[in-house]
């Protein structure tokens, strides 16, 4: 039996919607990132944060359009998302790493270096967000789930998971305090963020696919029945 519902237009649509608000999300993280590592002492950086912009929006986008591929399992939902979590994140952090010092280079600011250190926030963003798709896809197929559910599961993933993320930071890339400081806001905010959009993206399909005559719900069990209408 297939695990994919035959629809791929509604599969677009999800994704389109996915995109857009992951680019919002990006650049809200960078600037509460950017306000944060300012507090505890760094000076503006100007222009030369642009780099740091482009690489969080694009984890942002292919993070999370990695793991709501998944929502339009109709069977093994959770197990769908999870897998694609697993194999997005360190796409996506190798994309926007690669992005960033790339635009380093061209702005002839210093450039990222690739570390021990930045190789485990890569592994340990793998295992985070297979096992947050999971969680998310889970939720997705439950009626009772509403939108402070998945804040929770991005909440619980960034706290366990973000916290090895800083203590590596700290104590194996010797980061200075205001780095690590944006790093604890980043990990913290951005997988509860990443959560809500994928939950407003299946909630607007949802939504948008009830007022379509064609439209018939699906009925097999971690459907999109799971996602609210109010």
């Amino acid at each position: 039996m297939s695990t994919v519902a035959p629809n791929p237009q509604r599969a677009v649509s999800r994704v389109l919607t996915v995109v857009w608000l992951a680019i919002m999300l990006g650049i809200v993280v960078q600037v509460l990132v950017l306000l944060g590592k300012t507090s505890a002492g760094a000076p503006f950086p100007g222009l030369k944060w642009l780099p740091d912009l482009l690489n969080g929006v694009t984890w942002a986008v292919f993070v999370c359009a990695g793991v709501v591929l998944g929502s339009i399992a109709t069977r093994a939902r959770s197990m769908v998302m999870g897998v694609l979590g697993l194999i997005s994140a360190p796409i996506a952090f190798s994309l926007a790493k690669g992005l960033q010092r790339g635009v380093q280079s061209a702005m002839d600011a210093p450039v990222d270096k690739i570390t021990p250190a930045l190789l485990m926030i890569c592994g340990v963003k793998a295992v985070e967000y297979a096992c947050l798709g999971a969680a998310i896809g889970w939720l997705l197929g439950r009626s009772w789930s509403r939108a402070p559910h998945f804040v929770l599961a991005g909440a619980l993933a960034g706290i366990v998971f973000g916290s090895v993320t800083v203590w590596i930071t700290a104590n194996l890339a010797k980061a200075k305090p205001p780095a690590i400081v944006g790093a604890a806001i980043n990990e913290l905010i951005f997988p509860i963020g990443c959560a809500l959009v994928i939950y407003l993206a299946a909630y607007a399909g949802r939504h948008l696919s009830a007022l379509d005559p064609t439209f018939k719900a699906t009925k097999e069990p971690g459907g999109d029945a799971g996602v609210p209408l109010s």
